[in-house]
């Protein structure tokens, strides 16, 4: 098993992947970072890996297949189901938070429009998912889709 936790961003803007990516790094967040740039790209991702990642952290608008449709998906699969998911959008109205708690998010976290507080809200994820909630051992569910 790896040595620290792994979070699958599923994220099509490079500026937030970048954003994301150095947060990590300069908080000295020990996780394992893998990126998707849309949903498509992250289902593959989850249906090819033997393990799976302790976190998904999910943007909603993106290319091919949205956050959404990936969610949904998701939580339709007995396999990937107890993976915790966090909804990280800039859309962050009443409708949009509620269709992602409709479809199995397990948190939804606007996304922060500056770095100072893309690193205190990605240090208070880690914190709470990483360290403090304790999820099922992924690398033993092994069923598929």
């Amino acid at each position: 098993m790896p040595a620290f936790p792994q979070i699958l961003i599923v994220e099509d803007d490079e500026d937030d992947r970048q954003f994301i990516r150095e947060a990590f790094e300069d908080d000295d967040l020990n996780c394992e970072l893998v990126f998707a740039v849309d949903g498509s790209s992250a289902l593959d991702l989850l249906n090819t890996s033997d393990r799976l990642p302790t976190l998904m952290l999910l943007d909603i608008n993106m290319p091919r297949m949205n956050g959404f449709d990936l969610l949904e998906r998701v939580r339709s699969s007995a396999r990937l189901r107890p993976l915790p998911v966090i909804v990280f959008s800039t859309s962050n109205s009443a409708e949009t938070i509620a269709a992602a708690y409709d479809r199995g998010a397990n948190s939804f976290i606007p996304k922060p429009s500056n770095y100072l507080d893309f690193t205190r809200v990605l240090s208070e994820v880690r914190r709470y998912w990483i360290q403090l909630s304790r999820v099922p051992d992924h690398s033993r569910m092994r069923g598929t889709f």
